[in-house]
């Protein structure tokens, strides 16, 4: 089995790609994928308070992945702990503008953004296993694949009735849920 994680910013972005990605694994059950966690990034206490309100909502609703809060302070412990995990196999996927309100973790600065940062300073099994994506436009989409390489890139194939959906026929994605990526690495 592959665990994925999901990085956001915004639940219902998350929520929406955990759909999405369940609705695959349904499709392509030989995949054997799931969605293991959503990890809702936070920058302040006001906003961490504010979205642990909305986790507690969502929790009460039958979901079988756990969504944990992560901030600049833990982002690396928490993306660790998935993704050095040798034991259980884990593809990330991130969004590239993880915002709020003060937007102090990135200082308008791409490659200063703390999930960037994290990237560029994994280990190589481990960056192999990260996917971006963005619905902010086809600059920050050239700006993304300049950061991080085009084949770890999913595009935003649309929002259709308020939904978000990735484009996830990304050849190196399809081959990672394929488990070719964890026989190379692991």
């Amino acid at each position: 089995m592959i665990n994925i994680v999901i990085v956001e910013d915004k639940l219902k972005n998350a929520m929406d790609l955990a759909m999405q990605l369940k609705e695959l694994a349904a499709e392509r059950p030989e995949l054997d994928i799931r969605v293991k966690a959503i990890c809702l990034f936070y920058e302040d206490y006001k906003e961490k308070d504010e979205k642990e309100k909305a986790v507690s909502r969502i929790l009460r609703e039958d979901h079988d992945y756990e969504v944990k809060l992560v901030s600049l302070y833990d982002f690396d412990d928490v993306m660790d702990s998935y993704m050095l995990d040798q034991e259980n196999p884990t593809i990330a996927i991130m969004d590239f503008l993880l915002e709020s309100a003060t937007d102090r973790g990135a200082r308008g600065i791409a490659a200063r953004r703390v999930n960037i940062r994290y990237i560029r300073s994994a280990e190589k099994e481990a960056q192999d296993r990260i996917w971006c994506y963005t619905t902010s436009g086809r600059d920050n989409v050239e700006i993304l694949c300049e950061l991080i390489g085009q084949e770890h890139v999913l595009k935003a194939d649309s929002i259709r009735n308020g939904r978000l959906f990735l484009n996830l026929e990304n050849t190196s994605f399809m081959a990672a849920l394929q488990g070719e990526a964890m026989l190379q690495t692991g």
